[in-house]
């Protein structure tokens, strides 16, 4: 029997999930009924606020028409020409024009203003009508808020509140500019009574609903439905905004109060800005609804048990093979070649677990190979590197050993000779591995050499901690340091008859660390200290660089060489390998 594809399976999971009418229908009704009763009750909220704010925005209209008339009557500028002039009768007359059309100002909307008056830049006396004592005009009146604030502002007309004790002091005020001085010289201002906003904002408040009147600062003009001490939280709320749901001209948004929802109808003034805010709770809302919602939420429980089973035991069948093989990738990433997925399936995703596990062996592989390669190039290269002994290096040696023969000294080129024979033997050794001791051996009859053909002693003392003379490390890797402290760290201080010492200390730390001291003239950090030019006085092509890529290569990036020097202090080298002994590696 052929085994069923992966799209045949998900479309037999699909249709068992729409095999649920009932469900789909449940919840596509009530949606729909929460969705219609909501967009209708935002609609007539919106078109109640619409209708309120456009009788507000006309009586401010006409507020402003009022102001602006006050400032550019020609009674007042006839005032404002002879303001000075007190002893004339002009001055006298169109005060007392300016009196009356004030007069009549408070007699015609003495439901909504409670005072009218022009204040002056200069202190001098004001014109005021009405309830004159809601103004402190005691003193020098121009110096106190909010007279302050009045004289100072520009020419368009505002809206100010201010919170008092008794209640809010809400003020529409134009300044009076002088094209004559070129300057601001008063204000004409009305004062509105505080239950006015109410009175013309006024509507019916459903249960738990409340309103509220803020200015263009955030203020609050009046509140109906929520106490005082709540309002100034509510205030604050709103300035906030962090969501800024309450942007824009006008809307109808829910918003969270005190651990209450509400949906919150709002309407900016088109004339100065205020913004009327009718809060209506969601309760309010949900009442029509709530018979139908049990059994609908009925529905929608177990409907929501059946979909999440379905969908669990979708996402396990899909999600297992592709997280096993998510993770296998990121295995590879990692550097773990060879990483293997087991998915026991015949359908797609079958097949590219297969294809993972072939090409993940097939790149381990590779890789295997062109490391192998790699390695055994690289070591042919070092065998080549050790097998060469400088030209020179021998030939003054064995030109050294003549002239000893010569002189009749031969015990020392006897000596000279076994030494020269013990290198040549390390040369043509198969070993690339070799122990500490035999290192040390093969340093020792270096040093013997060069000390007969410098005709200087070079003193080497060595100190090997118990444990550390089986140990392995490639052959070559002390001598082209010693090698380096004759040739650079005592090639002037010959001369000087100093003592020459190279002490060689080695101990197991959790590895094994050489360190190699000499009391040479040291060099100066960073300086390179393998010359090609002197590759004639030296042993062989074995270099510092060298010596630090072998231990590398043999044993891993997490061994090496480190080189301290400082000039006239002398050069410590520490070499850091693994403890290995012979009878450890393959």
């Amino acid at each position: 029997m052929p085994e069923i594809s992966l799209k045949y399976k998900l479309s037999f999971f699909l249709i068992l999930l729409t095999l649920l009418p009932t469900l789909t229908a449940g919840i596509f009704a009530y949606r729909v009924l929460v969705r219609a009763l909501t967009e209708n009750t935002q609609k007539s909220e919106m078109s109640i606020l619409e209708n309120q704010m456009t009788n507000f925005d006309i009586a401010m209209y006409n507020f402003e028409l009022i102001l602006n008339d006050l400032v550019t009557s020609e009674s007042t500028q006839g005032f404002l020409q002879f303001r000075k002039e007190k002893e004339s009768e002009i001055y006298y007359s169109d005060l007392l024009l300016l009196t009356s059309k004030l007069d009549s100002l408070i007699n015609q909307h003495g439901d909504s203003l409670e005072m009218a008056a022009f204040l002056w830049n200069d202190g001098d006396l004001p014109l005021v009508r009405g309830n004159s004592s809601v103004l402190n005009l005691s003193g020098d009146y121009t110096r106190r808020e909010p007279f302050s604030h009045f004289l100072q502002s520009d020419a368009s007309i505002h809206w100010q509140v201010f919170q008092k004790q008794d209640g809010p002091a809400i003020y529409a005020y134009r300044t009076i500019y002088d094209a004559a001085a070129n300057a601001n010289i008063g204000v004409a201002l009305i004062n509105f009574l505080p239950d006015y906003f109410r009175e013309l904002l006024a509507r019916t408040v459903e249960q738990d609903a409340f309103c509220i009147l803020l200015d263009g600062q955030g203020n609050i003009v009046y509140t109906a439905g929520v106490a005082a001490s709540d309002a100034l939280q509510l205030q604050e709320v709103i300035r906030e905004d962090e969501d800024k749901k309450l942007s824009g001209g006008k809307g109808v948004v829910p918003l969270s109060l005190r651990d209450r929802k509400y949906m919150v109808s709002f309407a900016d003034s088109k004339i100065n800005g205020w913004r009327y805010l009718y809060f209506n709770p969601l309760t309010n809302i949900n009442k029509s609804i709530h018979q139908i919602t049990w059994l609908v939420l009925m529905v929608t429980v177990i409907t929501a048990v059946l979909s999440v089973i379905a969908a669990m035991v979708l996402y396990h069948y899909l999600n297992s093979p592709i997280t096993r093989l998510s993770n296998a990738m990121l295995h590879m990433e990692k550097g773990v070649l060879g990483t293997r997925v087991e998915i026991r399936r015949k359908d797609e995703l079958g097949q590219l677990g297969d294809g993972f596990n072939q090409m993940s062996e097939k790149i381990l592989e590779l890789v295997q190979d062109i490391e192998k390669e790699q390695n055994e190039k690289r070591r042919a290269e070092i065998r080549f590197l050790q097998a060469q002994i400088t030209p020179h290096f021998l030939y003054n040696t064995l030109n050294s050993i003549k002239s000893l023969a010569r002189l009749k000294r031969t015990d020392d080129a006897a000596e000279m000779t076994t030494s020269l024979i013990s290198l040549l033997r390390l040369v043509n050794s198969q070993d690339e591995l070799i122990t500490l001791t035999q290192e040390i051996e093969y340093v020792r009859n270096y040093v013997s050499i060069m000390a007969f053909r410098r005709n200087k002693k070079f003193i080497l003392e060595c100190d090997l901690e118990p444990g550390t003379e089986g140990c392995l490390l490639p052959k070559f890797s002390l001598q082209p340091f010693v090698e380096n402290c004759i040739i650079h760290g005592f090639s002037t201080l010959e001369e000087e008859g100093k003592e020459l010492k190279i002490f060689i200390h080695a101990s197991i730390r959790e590895e094994l660390q050489i360190e190699l001291e000499d009391n040479g003239k040291g060099f100066e950090p960073g300086k390179i200290i393998d010359k090609p030019e002197e590759n004639g006085i030296r042993f062989s092509h074995v270099g510092i660089a060298n010596v630090e890529e072998r231990i590398r290569l043999y044993f891993g990036n997490q061994y090496g060489i480190q080189i301290d020097s400082a000039i006239g202090k002398g050069t410590r080298v520490l070499l850091t390998l693994p403890v290995k002994e012979k009878t450890e590696m393959p």
